[in-house]
């Protein structure tokens, strides 16, 4: 490079940082204008209030924009925030119903919907299939030929059942020696989502108290979970165990 390339160059660089010096001194002004008008548009309101001012005609509405200025940014922040929240949850919990998904179909759990709850341990499936869930039984809501089998625990916990298995709902069912019983209902022990999570919906009506452990060989795969649980609900006088086992079971042995 020749002495005068090198010159121009040295100019040209010169003149490239004083243009930044120039730059970051309009910036400065530029903030310390607007913090001094901010300043003086804050004294002036305090001293109209206080009377010591007089009102211009135009004062407010020049402070109503300024102020309104900084409330629509203000405002477009936040509705951009709580997109960017509502996208991530919707991310979120699409990857949960994945993963819950995956799951069952690696355990061999059969994926049904619900058509509608019938009683605390009995549901159709949108297929018409009826099903009674195993290792459990609720106290009646519906007793097919004895109307005194029917309890308000048995009301109450259909209730609950309705409430949980809506119908639509995608639940997993996981089969055990015998599918069906004499009367054509398909068993099962029955899965849900919980909190992105598998949980079998028989084992919440137990720990709850809402249903008491039941055996019907040769079904029980479940079965020593059932009665441990039991054994908790009942200690801890869950449910109907608060009221007494013949409250919710009146013709039936503990």
């Amino acid at each position: 490079m020749t002495p005068q390339e090198l010159l121009a160059a040295y100019r040209l660089g010169k003149t490239g940082v004083r243009a930044v010096r120039s730059t970051g001194r309009m910036i400065r002004r530029l903030v310390s204008a607007v913090i001094v008008l901010a300043v003086i548009i804050g004294l002036a309101a305090v001293g109209q209030k206080a009377g010591l001012l007089p009102k211009f005609p135009n004062f407010n509405k020049m402070q109503k924009q300024i102020t309104g200025a900084f409330a629509e940014d203000d405002k477009e922040k936040k509705k951009s925030s709580k997109k960017s929240s509502k996208k991530k949850s919707k991310k979120k919990n699409a990857t949960k119903n994945t993963n819950v998904a995956k799951q069952a179909k690696k355990r061999g759990y059969e994926k049904v919907k619900i058509q509608r709850v019938s009683d605390g341990d009995t549901l159709v499936l949108t297929d018409s299939r009826k099903v009674r869930m195993i290792g459990i039984d609720t106290p009646e809501s519906v007793h097919a030929t004895d109307s005194s089998n029917n309890t308000a625990w048995g009301k109450k916990v259909s209730d609950y059942t309705k409430k949980r298995l809506r119908p639509g709902n995608t639940i997993w069912l996981e089969y055990d020696k015998d599918k069906t019983d004499p009367y054509g209902r398909t068993l099962a022990y029955v899965w849900i989502k919980q909190k992105g999570k598998l949980q079998m919906y028989n084992k919440e009506l137990v720990k709850k108290g809402y249903a008491r452990a039941a055996y019907y060989s040769p079904n029980g795969a479940h079965r020593k979970e059932f009665e441990s649980l039991q054994k908790q609900a009942k200690k801890n006088k869950k449910g109907f165990w608060k009221d007494g086992f013949k409250e919710a079971f009146p013709n039936k042995n503990e």
